[in-house]
């Protein structure tokens, strides 16, 4: 099994010329027709196909009478009952023929609607097919100023944020609206969507598709009041019921961070932020910075002490108006590669920090840090765009690369998915729900402008058993098991495992401030079997038993150390009753691994904030300890 890389990411990787094989998947069950679709590029009959750039040619002279309809790409999961969208920009070289997009509906995925453009009309159409054959739903007759342009391409886009209703619109390539309409399936329960195209003439015909993306997720406006990053104002309340109660482990958890932050109010002095142009300084500095202030903001939260408010805002404050703006302009000489990581990662606990205190600060405090914010954006879409271009090694450019044209230097030379890209996605998240911005949390999530948003990242830096495609770094002794991490190619450098739970780490910043804002991926599934599970299944046992020459040994000779173990409690409250998750968590002092947002912890204090009983075993609830 290969992962899926779509557009330019999988023309660029390959030397051979790519064809239907190379993209073959487990088949979803969907019967029309005698064809069946599911997570692959179908081909059949003397079919082609290959990639350019983000467009999918298609040369089909095959009249089979399964290819009539034919869905051409199937998005990758389930699209959940009123809330889904799915665009398609297509065009058809042939004039009289249809291309257009379609979406299947129904409790059993059976009934099956396409909203086709047909050239030859100048009209569009909705049709509802299944195994019951094709049934017009609607026909709509475009303006008399609009004529369908076969060398163009239209932008069909449907969509549902009601149970049961449909919508759809057209825009002609001036992006107006040719046509719109709504329809309602009362069966309606999920579905899926694809590109679909009009086949099966027994004529040569060349259909082009281009930007296929569809919405997963599409992010509800933030309306949820601060806190709403890591944690809730339900959790808020569930924590100190719990204190209140001394359960464990957040009632020892609660002592450690109180006393911590007593000494840090006291003792620690606030010193000048970084302002330099090294962005790993940046990173340094801005870690102990924001360790000590989501510290203290958490445990004025808590524990309502003014004086841990008061230092958390002197510490935050202190980066926010210091000029210039720190994390804002770094030296592309220093670390070209890395900058929008290190700024990302380095201002993960001062963004805490803001969402912790946002009740305690006034509004020009809370303008400067939103702008401190929003100037740092930039150095991480710098980031972003550095990593999904090509460069190649230079010993002429003071950058240390070159701009290159060989696609196979993309990524810095083929490293597709892994931490860096994790840590970009990570701070436009925190960021966007921060401040409040809708669209930057839905361009971190699921964009077709982010060539590596949160739902690529799900799908592709979780390794499932016969994955093939890795990194040129890992040597694939032994093969991928379910659930590992795509950063275990840095065990070339003895630190596989560090650098897997950092990227898993990150990956959960993100599902939690998600989580907390009503946008559930704990239940996902990816595209080859994927859950955020997985990877806690596969990796516990490595710290529970402190030996990392388990599970077939490529990870022997990787350091352990505890500073990650904490988030296995985030773990364990989205997934109680793992066993490999609860044997780890009962083999340590789970207070005392509490990391309490240490250098590369990206929680404040984890087992406070999601700490909750372990469940019995069978034997222990057969034999109850008594009191």
């Amino acid at each position: 099994m290969i992962k899926t890389i779509t557009g330019l990411f999988a023309f660029t990787l390959c030397i051979l010329p790519l064809c239907a094989d190379d993209f073959n998947r487990p088949d979803v069950g969907y019967t029309h027709d005698g064809s069946k679709l599911g997570w692959y590029w179908q081909a059949s009959g003397k079919s082609h196909w290959s990639l350019k750039g983000h467009r999918i040619h298609v040369d089909n002279a095959d009249p089979s009478p399964q290819e009539t309809d034919q869905v051409l790409y199937h998005t990758r999961v389930l699209l959940k009952s009123g809330d889904w969208s799915a665009t398609v920009s297509v065009r058809s070289e042939t004039a009289g023929n249809h291309a257009g997009l379609v979406f299947m509906v129904g409790a059993n995925g059976t009934t099956h609607y396409q909203i086709g453009l047909e050239f030859g009309s100048n009209q569009l159409r909705v049709l509802r097919s299944g195994v019951g054959g094709i049934h017009p739903v609607g026909r709509t007759n475009v303006t008399s100023s609009e004529t369908f342009d076969p060398a163009c391409f239209y932008a069909i886009t449907a969509w549902s944020t009601v149970p049961n209703q449909f919508q759809w619109n057209v825009r002609n390539p001036a992006g107006k609206v040719v046509a719109s309409d709504s329809f309602n399936d009362a069966e309606y329960a999920s579905g899926y969507a694809g590109i679909i195209k009009n086949v099966g003439d027994g004529n040569p015909d060349i259909c082009e598709f281009d930007d296929f993306y569809v919405r997963e997720i599409t992010v509800p406006p933030i309306t949820r009041p601060h806190p709403r990053l890591l944690i809730s104002a339900v959790d808020v309340d569930l924590i100190k019921t719990a204190i209140q109660r001394r359960e464990e482990p957040r009632f020892s958890a609660w002592r450690d961070l109180k006393t911590a932050a007593d000494q840090i109010s006291r003792n620690v002095k606030v010193l000048a932020p970084y302002t330099g142009r090294d962005s790993l300084l940046f990173y340094q500095s801005a870690r102990i910075a924001g360790c000590h202030a989501s510290q203290l903001a958490l445990a004025y939260l808590l524990g309502g002490n003014p004086a841990h408010a008061a230092k958390a805002k002197e510490i935050l404050l202190a980066w926010a108006r210091a000029n210039p703006g720190p994390g804002t302009d770094f030296d592309p000489a220093l670390r070209f590669a890395n900058s929008g990581m290190d700024a990302a990662r380095g201002a993960a606990g001062l963004i805490h920090a803001y969402d912790f205190l946002y009740d305690t600060l006034s509004l020009e405090e809370r303008q400067a840090v939103e702008g401190w914010l929003r100037k740092l954006l930039p150095t991480i879409l710098t980031g972003i765009a550095r990593w999904d271009q090509p460069f190649k090694r230079s010993s002429s450019d003071p950058r240390g690369y070159e701009e290159s044209n060989n696609p196979d230097n993309i990524y810095f030379y083929g490293q597709l998915y892994q931490n860096h890209l994790v840590s970009h996605a990570m701070g436009c998240l925190l960021i966007g729900y921060a401040l409040g911005d809708r669209d930057l949390v839905q361009f971190a999530v699921d964009s077709p402008e982010n060539p590596r948003d949160f739902l690529e990242l799900f799908d592709g830096m979780i390794l499932m058993k016969g994955d093939t495609m890795i990194n040129s770094s890992d040597s694939m002794q032994p093969a991928p098991q379910d659930g590992e991490i795509i950063d275990r190619y840095r065990q070339i450098e003895n630190h596989g495992l560090v650098y897997a739970t950092l990227s898993l780490n990150q990956m959960m910043a993100m599902s939690e401030t998600l989580f907390a804002n009503g946008i559930d991926l704990y239940t996902r599934v990816g595209a080859h079997g994927e859950t955020l599970e997985k990877p806690f299944d596969f990796y516990a046992d490595f710290y529970r038993l402190k030996n990392s020459s388990i599970k077939g040994g490529y990870y022997q000779g990787a350091g352990i150390g505890t500073g990650q173990i904490a988030v296995f409690e985030v773990a364990n409250r989205r997934y109680p009753g793992n066993p490999n998750i609860e044997a780890l968590l009962k083999s340590v002092n789970r207070a005392k691994i509490d990391s309490g947002g240490s250098s590369e912890a990206y929680f404040c204090q984890p087992t406070l904030t999601h700490g909750i009983p372990l469940l019995p075993t069978k034997e222990e609830a057969a034999n109850p300890k008594k009191p």
